[in-house]
């Protein structure tokens, strides 16, 4: 193998990233010393786990010359010249490929449109424009914040069937409960433009000083991770106090619903100063690097036990605020006294909310034995009645 790498551009290349690359060099290199006299054929699929990838990153692929010659641009600031002359060649480029991160229409499951992730350059030059931001609305006063909140709420309010059709289009659920979403949004934008001066107002201490009082002061930048079930109102829950209080928002979104989140990140640039809230679209290692970023001064998540404990960690290593919302397993208990026709309905709402996505819903049904068999006939006849079909018609 000759392979010789070369910056594109020395900005773009990071001294770990270029270290990283090297190492993978090396490593075709120790492979071609391993098997001097074989044909590539007979050399094993190597794999190379670099930072932040978890496919596999360099296979051998046959070719049908002997010799094969090329020079590729990975994207990322190195150009790499390889050779073969077994008749195969490792393609290694993969390692440097940016994460694709496509949004399928899961009620056909075509793919609707595929985005590249960002890679750490532009990651880090999106931070600093957050960060840079952050200065000016800590020190904006609190009525220009909440008017910028009203704004987005007219926003939500007008274009809601577009919004509310990228929601169903992305994660599915029906097109009544996708327009219901965009409008809690608007509201929750409202309830916090109206409540957020009250709620910060300073609240003075009876002690032995002078004067006490707590005071709620913005922290910085907040890392909002959120899920796909509720993709405009889980980001909005989050962005909408924390951006009231003053505090600036990245939002690392689920990575099946990116149209949403660049359409959320729309409506904050156009009813917020600039990078007051941007979208990150990359996968889960970059979110939880971020993290240890000193430009992050707090994380939520919502979203599973597992990523949970992930995001705690990590916001403990480094003691950054952190607010978690994980995932439940919620009963549903009939008593013996209970009317049965509304448990039986009500128990199929709650499973079956938000095409039963809900981290609220009704999970275990628990029945008292005297009264099980006649609440699972009612339930199994309102399932029966359930009818799947497109959920773009009302």
């Amino acid at each position: 193998v000759q392979a010789i790498a070369q910056p594109l551009e020395a900005r773009q290349v990071a001294g770990p990233q270029r270290r990283e690359r090297l190492g993978i060099l090396l490593a075709l290199l120790l492979v071609d010393r391993l098997f001097p006299a074989r044909s590539v054929d007979a050399i094993p699929d190597v794999v190379f786990a670099g930072r932040g990838h978890s496919r596999l990153l360099a296979e051998g692929h046959k070719q049908d010359k002997r010799e094969q010659d090329a020079d590729r641009s990975c994207g990322h600031g190195i150009v790499i010249q390889y050779r073969w002359r077994y008749g195969s060649y490792i393609d290694f480029f993969a390692a440097f490929r940016p994460m694709a991160i496509a949004t399928r229409n899961p009620a056909t499951g075509e793919t609707l449109k595929t985005y590249l992730a960002l890679d750490n350059t532009q990651v880090d030059t999106v931070l600093q424009q957050v960060n840079t931001a952050s200065i000016g609305w800590a020190a904006t006063p609190i009525a220009e914040r909440t008017a910028c909140l009203k704004r987005a709420a007219q926003q939500l309010r007008t274009q809601r069937d577009r919004y509310a059709a990228l929601v169903t289009l992305e994660m599915g659920k029906p097109i009544r409960e996708a327009h219901a979403e965009v409008e809690k949004c608007a509201t929750g934008c409202e309830f916090y433009a109206q409540n957020a001066e009250r709620f910060l107002a300073d609240e003075v201490i009876a002690t032995d000083a002078g004067k006490s009082y707590v005071a709620y002061q913005p922290l910085g930048t907040l890392l909002a991770i959120m899920p796909w079930n509720f993709p405009f109102w889980q980001a909005f829950r989050a962005a909408a106090p924390a951006l009231a209080a003053g505090n600036t928002v990245l939002l690392k979104h689920a990575s099946n619903v990116p149209q949403c989140a660049l359409a959320i990140e729309e409506i904050f640039q156009a009813n917020f100063p600039a990078n007051v809230l941007r979208t990150l679209l990359i996968g889960p290692e970059q979110a939880e690097s971020l993290i240890a970023d000193p430009r992050i001064h707090a994380v939520t998540l919502t979203g599973s036990e597992t990523a949970g404990r992930c995001i705690a960690a990590a916001a403990g290593a480094h003691l950054k605020k952190s607010v978690l919302e994980l995932g439940g397993s919620d009963a549903f208990v009939v008593l013996a006294d209970a009317d049965l026709d509304a448990a039986a309905r009500l128990a199929v709402a709650s499973r079956f909310l938000n095409g039963g996505q809900s981290c609220i819903a009704a999970k275990r049904i628990i029945l008292l034995e005297s009264i099980a068999e006649d609440f699972l006939a009612r339930f199994q006849q309102r399932l029966g009645g359930l009818k799947q079909g497109d959920p773009m018609r009302d």
